[in-house]
């Protein structure tokens, strides 16, 4: 974990490079729990507009709409029930097709899990809702119930090809509206790494939601409402950057 002199230099260096904070992007609206599925596995190591551009292809094929209304971010609240794809339609759907035709005519995208013994993304897709159904998470409603920090949820959802590193399971949780996650990516590891002159590699998983939910702290700024919102408003700063 990171020393209180660390998180210190890292606070000091957010203040200087960031001045103007942002609101929570579109992505964590969506109003379809399927969009996150497809956000939280296809977001790994690509740039961030081919991921929308696959949940474009999608929401097109299925004549979905993309994001909830306003009205329902400023509530914080979920889109009903029946204004929701549910688990069970989405994989409905999706069993028509074999993982080829998903990445030829749904998704439009081949990408695969990983360079090397790498599934496509299309099938992890599908093994990722069918982890949802397992643990019986149709719509919004029902995640803080049913997997919310559930392990058992967690290590099914690393044992699908190319997410063993947790990354997909805890960005689906912030996708869904956990406030207190964080995505370690790339991106998340450079900044936290920059100030204090250390290689970002050796930033793991923990301690990268560690040393976020200190600088939430240290930065005291009620600009920024969470965990998650500080770690969206710095992934757009490196983006940019």
């Amino acid at each position: 974990m990171l020393i209180d002199n660390e998180i210190n230099k890292i606070a000091d260096y957010f203040r200087r490079n960031i001045q103007v904070i942002k609101p929570l992007g579109d992505g964590y609206y969506y109003n379809h729990i399927s969009l996150c599925v497809i956000d939280a596995v296809w977001s790994i190591s690509v740039r961030y507009q081919g991921v929308i551009n696959v949940i474009q292809n999608y929401c097109t094929k299925r004549k979905l709409v993309l994001y909830r209304d306003k009205y329902l971010r400023d509530l914080s609240m979920y889109p009903e029930i029946t204004q929701q794809e549910s688990i069970s339609d989405f994989l409905k759907y999706m069993e028509q097709f074999s993982f080829k035709e998903l990445a030829d005519d749904i998704f439009d995208n081949h990408q695969r899990t990983s360079t090397r013994n790498g599934i496509l993304k299309a099938e992890a897709v599908i093994r990722f809702a069918k982890v949802l159904s397992k643990y019986n998470v149709n719509y919004f409603q029902e995640i803080a119930k049913n997997i919310e920090n559930n392990k058992s949820f967690e290590k099914d959802i690393k044992n699908i090809p190319g997410q063993r590193s947790g990354l997909s399971s805890n960005y689906f949780y912030m996708l869904t509206g956990n406030e207190n996650k964080i995505k370690a990516d790339r991106m998340i590891k450079r900044f936290l790494a920059e100030p204090i002159k250390i290689n970002p590699d050796t930033i793991n998983i923990p301690c990268a939601q560690n040393a976020f939910e200190r600088l939430l702290l240290v930065l005291n700024d009620n600009r920024i409402k969470s965990v998650r919102h500080l770690d969206n408003i710095i992934w757009d700063y490196q983006r940019n950057k």
